[in-house]
């Protein structure tokens, strides 16, 4: 930041160095604000009955084929969502990005809302899911850390002249989370709603062609109609360091109305037992104790089941 006085004349010089990015230069100004728009924000916060607070990104901040340089919002933006917080307990955070941000204020929020990049529908699906016109039923994609550095390649990100290792492997999302035992922010596959599901009655069998059906009860216990994606994970009782303690390998997704319930049935192969050998350079089935675990997130396990792979006559075999 640099203070300019009226009147007067200034040369500005910029030095730019393209690394494989986007090859473009913004320069701007922009104009003093007419009033402080920072504490008109919080004071209409605290004038209101509910207050609903958009922020997040947009392309000049993330993009395709881009890397953010901060995993903050832009801006002053956590100082705004800490002082509309502090005014206003009422009130709902809207975060549109298109990746994963850092939350200090997440334990002051009594609501937050993912919305990615909704594009031009956005107020329209809002207004829609604010007002339980629509029963939002959506899990995240991918894990939010709770800072930067207990993300997967932080320790190897951006790497040296031009050549990045990808150092955590196997270890990639919430496999890395796991391992090291760092909870996150969000896990992934989670997703609240306005309604609750319950789980029940876990059934493990060994159908034909060694195959392995997993049924369970899924029921709305809420008040409203709404979808719970189920997920089934995969342990094996010894893997390494190296690898993922567990691995997803089937989910479901299910519209339920209110106190309905439904059997809901993954069917799980060899191939979802697997393992890529880097010396045979094919998939492989280690013979042991495997875990099945159903939840509604990687973090929120609700049923469990082991199972054992054995050799009989040359042949892995399930067996329950």
């Amino acid at each position: 930041m640099v203070d300019l006085q009226q009147g007067r004349s200034y040369n500005i010089e910029m030095e730019y160095h393209f690394e494989g990015s986007f090859p473009a230069v913004y320069l701007g100004c922009q104009a003093p604000d007419a009033m402080d728009l920072f504490q008109e924000a919080v004071t209409a916060a605290k004038d209101a009955d509910h207050v609903i607070l958009i922020v997040g990104t947009n392309s000049d901040w993330e993009t395709e084929g881009n890397d953010r340089v901060e995993f903050s919002l832009p801006a002053d933006q956590n100082k705004l969502i800490e002082a509309v917080l502090h005014a206003n307990q009422n009130t709902v955070v809207i975060v549109n990005t298109g990746s994963p941000i850092e939350m200090p204020w997440i334990d002051d929020a009594n609501a937050v809302m993912q919305t990615w990049f909704a594009g031009q529908e956005f107020g329209n699906a809002l207004v829609d899911v604010l007002t339980g016109e629509v029963n939002p039923s959506g899990k995240l994609p991918t894990s939010f850390p709770r800072k930067i550095e207990d993300t997967p390649a932080y320790q190897s990100y951006p790497g040296r002249n031009q050549q990045m290792n990808y150092d955590e492997k196997l270890l990639v999302g919430y496999r890395w989370y796991d391992r090291s035992s760092v909870p996150a922010l969000f896990p992934f596959g989670h997703g609240l709603s306005y309604t609750q599901f319950q789980y029940s009655n876990l059934e493990v069998q060994v159908i034909e062609n060694n195959q392995v059906t997993c049924k369970f009860i899924v029921k709305n216990s809420g008040l409203v109609m709404g979808a719970e994606v189920s997920q089934c994970y995969v342990a094996f009782e010894h893997s390494t360091n190296a690898e993922p303690i567990k691995t997803l390998q089937g989910f479901a997704k299910e519209i339920l109305n209110p106190q309905e319930e439904k059997q809901i049935e993954l069917t799980l192969a060899a191939r979802n037992f697997s393992y890529w050998d880097i010396n045979t350079k094919s998939w492989e089935i280690r013979q042991g104790s495997y875990e099945l675990l159903i939840g509604s997130s990687a973090s929120n396990i609700h049923l469990r089941a082991t199972i054992m792979l054995e050799l009989v006559q040359g042949v892995l075999e399930p067996l329950v």
